[in-house]
């Protein structure tokens, strides 16, 4: 069993969210490859994701640790590349964070850069 071979530690800081927005999902994977495509689940390794509740201010400061689930029918050595990125819980969606969003929930403040997601080669892996 390969069950958390990977750690991250991820920095989370989010702040002035709209009071529709309970909770942010953080989600991670890792790949054998760079993926092709934003959503793209070829060669995936393995994942993680947690749920980090917003404050009654609208923020969210926190550090987490994440540790990977390997994907039984992966191997941990091909692991290559990795993505994390965000949603926004509101009631029992999640909304991806989109600056040209029709809902204000989805949008960033103006001026405010936005960075959804993360993404590079593990060390070593270049």
């Amino acid at each position: 069993m390969y069950a958390e071979q990977f750690n991250f530690t991820i920095p989370v800081k989010l702040d002035h969210l709209m009071p529709t927005v309970t909770h942010v999902k953080i989600e991670c994977r890792i790949f054998s490859a760079k993926p092709a495509d934003w959503l793209g689940i070829t060669g995936l390794v393995a994942s993680w994701n947690q749920n980090l509740p917003v404050d009654s201010n609208g923020n969210v400061n926190q550090t987490v640790l994440a540790k990977f689930d390997v994907n039984p029918a992966a191997n941990p050595q091909d692991a290559k590349y990795y993505q994390c990125d965000f949603r926004l819980m509101v009631g029992s969606y999640y909304l991806w964070p989109d600056p040209a969003s029709t809902q204000d929930v989805s949008r960033p403040k103006a001026g405010t850069p936005l960075l959804v997601k993360q993404e590079g080669f593990l060390p070593g892996q270049h």
